[in-house]
């Protein structure tokens, strides 16, 4: 018998731990959570946040703040201040 080899799945330039695809009926685009830390019922992110396709302008611009942000949270240890959000 002749099994054929197993594809390793390739690292594109845009994974990065932290960051998931979310594709729903009703929200499509990115979470991010970044720095878990443990509480009485368990695990949580202490930093999360979520890029909508929608509001973003697609899903390629969802990726790009998503990727921003992160790089800014993981630099500073603090979220950015934006306008719109808190």
């Amino acid at each position: 018998l002749h099994y054929p080899l197993r594809r390793q799945r390739q690292m594109c330039i845009r994974d990065r731990p932290g960051i998931v695809r979310l594709d729903y009926e009703r929200a499509t685009g990115y979470m991010v959570r970044l720095s878990y830390r443990r509480t009485a019922t368990g695990y949580r992110p202490r930093f999360r946040r979520y890029f909508s396709d929608v509001k973003h302008g697609g899903p390629r611009k969802a990726l790009r703040a998503a990727e921003a942000w992160l790089s800014e949270v993981s630099r500073t240890g603090r979220v950015p201040v934006t306008a719109g959000h808190r």
